[in-house]
């Protein structure tokens, strides 16, 4: 069944649970990459809200589905048609700034907030993972915020940049040679132009290439930090592949790591003498950093 078999364009599908739940879907609608428009997951009046946006054509039954794997039970579910609404906008308004360790995140319906003392990177919702609001990207800016202190880095790789918001902390922070690689083009041109807006082109270039079989990858010699915050099951699979990258004394962000993935991640990549330096964890998700022995 089809949620509006009317003429408007674009679906408004919101509801309330509780912090806990609202993350769960969350998560299992980002993991599941779901076609939708957006997805906010904001606090309002003590309780906690979803708000998706999607085409007049989304078939409820998917959501549904991926509700019932989250959170074993249909909430209830509020559906409105919208019409003449930039949708883009009403979406920013909900991602609220983050101010997290030396970075601030914001996005363009905050374009005149600044924060002079931070490193404020513009970071706008998109088809591309990567808005900052993800607990598992809070704790890969935790991550290099951390190495920073002790670390200087000379050749960075991200990989899964999404929208690039990773890669762009890095050159912010390092300013040294910075390497996105993601397998979705729609990423690569979204990464590429937030590059630009937050003027680190300079020290960036972007790849459209599966995880590190691109010649450009491997012609840039060893990284010394490697940054990769997609799933665990894939970060485990490319493991061989970022040993012959990097060598000894290397350091490996890894993020997108449920607390019950933990241990299973960390003996794979202990095989390979990456042992775990420190770990960020916010609600399921846990971002480690490892260093090669």
């Amino acid at each position: 069944m089809k949620i509006s078999k009317n003429n408007n364009q674009i679906v408004r599908i919101h509801f309330i649970e509780n912090e806990k739940n609202t993350e769960l879907i969350e998560n299992e609608i980002l993991d599941k990459k779901l076609d939708i428009l957006s997805i906010a997951r904001y606090e309002e009046i003590n309780t906690w809200n979803i708000e998706i946006l999607v085409n007049k054509d989304f078939k409820l039954e998917e959501l549904n589905k991926i509700l019932i794997d989250a959170i074993h039970y249909t909430p209830i579910i509020n559906i409105n048609n919208i019409e003449n609404i930039d949708w883009v906008s009403e979406s920013l308004k909900n991602l609220k700034p983050l101010s997290i360790d030396r970075f601030y995140i914001y996005n363009s319906y905050y374009k005149n907030i600044n924060k002079p003392e931070k490193i404020n990177i513009k970071i706008d919702a998109s088809n591309a993972f990567g808005s900052g609001h993800h607990y598992s990207t809070i704790g890969c800016l935790e991550s290099m915020a951390f190495l920073k202190k002790f670390k200087k880095f000379k050749n960075i790789l991200d990989i899964g940049t999404g929208t690039g918001i990773l890669i762009i902390a890095a050159a912010r922070l390092w300013k040294s040679k910075c390497l996105a690689t993601d397998i979705d083009p729609i990423a690569k041109d979204i990464s590429k132009n937030n590059i630009k807006i937050n003027n680190t082109s300079s020290f960036t270039k972007v790849l459209e290439a599966k995880p590190l079989n691109h010649q450009t990858i491997r012609s840039k010699g060893h990284f010394d930090l490697i940054v990769i915050n997609i799933l665990a099951n894939s970060i485990n699979k490319i493991v061989n592949e970022v040993n012959i990258l990097t060598e000894r004394n290397s350091y490996v962000i890894l993020s997108g790591i449920k607390k019950t993935q933990r241990a299973k991640v960390i003996a794979k990549w202990n095989k390979f003498n990456f042992y775990p330096l420190k770990m960020f964890s916010y609600g399921n998700w846990i971002t480690l950093i490892l260093k090669k022995n």
